[in-house]
C-alpha cells in the first residue's frame, strides 16, 4: 500500500515539477526527486516505531516505545525517558512524532508524551498548562499545543 501511495504521490508532482524531473519510488522508504541542478529526498516513511534505540553512556539500547514516559529535545539533541533510564536518540521530535502509536502526544515544540505516563494537568501561570508525569517530571504545555491537548485529553 505504502508503495502504491508513493507512486500516487509521484504521479501528482509531476505536474508541477520543472520539466526533465525524473521521480523515482524505491521501496516504501523514500520518494526521490532528481532536477538536473540538485537531488532531494523527501522522506515519507510512516511505518510505526515498536522500538526506539537510544544511548545511555556508552550502550545503545533497543526501548520498546509503550514503556517510554516522554521524549524531549534539549540543545539540539533528543532525550527519551523510560523508567529510572534517560537515552539520547538520533531522530528529531518531527522525524518520531508521525511514527509514534497514537498514545502519543506533543505538547511543547520540545515534548512528546505518553498519555498513558500522565500523572496529572495542572494550571500554570496565564493560559498555560503543566504536565506532570510518572517519574516526577512537570513538563509544560504550551500555547500552540494547548487545544490539542485538551481535545485529545477531554478537558
Amino acid at each position: 500500500m505504502q508503495n502504491t501511495l508513493l507512486q500516487r504521490i509521484g504521479k501528482q508532482l509531476e505536474d508541477w515539477l520543472p520539466e526533465g524531473t525524473i521521480i523515482k519510488v524505491e521501496g516504501s522508504k523514500a520518494l526521490e526527486i532528481i532536477t538536473e541542478q540538485e537531488a532531494v529526498v523527501v522522506n515519507v516513511s510512516c511505518e510505526p516505531l515498536h522500538f526506539l534505540t537510544g544511548r545511555s553512556e556508552d550502550v545503545w539500547r533497543p526501548v520498546h516505545v509503550e514503556n517510554i514516559a516522554y521524549i524531549e529535545s534539549n540543545q539540539k539533541k533528543t532525550w527519551f525517558y523510560a523508567g529510572d533510564e534517560s537515552y539520547c536518540a538520533t531522530q528529531t521530535l518531527k522525524e518520531l512524532m508521525p511514527r509514534l502509536p497514537h498514545q502519543f502526544l506533543q505538547v511543547h515544540r520540545s515534548y512528546i508524551v505518553n498519555l498513558h505516563s500522565i500523572v496529572e494537568i495542572s494550571k500554570d501561570i496565564g493560559a498555560g498548562y503543566l504536565v506532570t508525569m510518572e517519574d516526577g517530571a512537570v513538563l509544560p504545555v504550551s500555547q500552540s499545543f494547548v487545544s490539542a491537548v485538551r481535545k485529545r485529553l477531554e478537558f
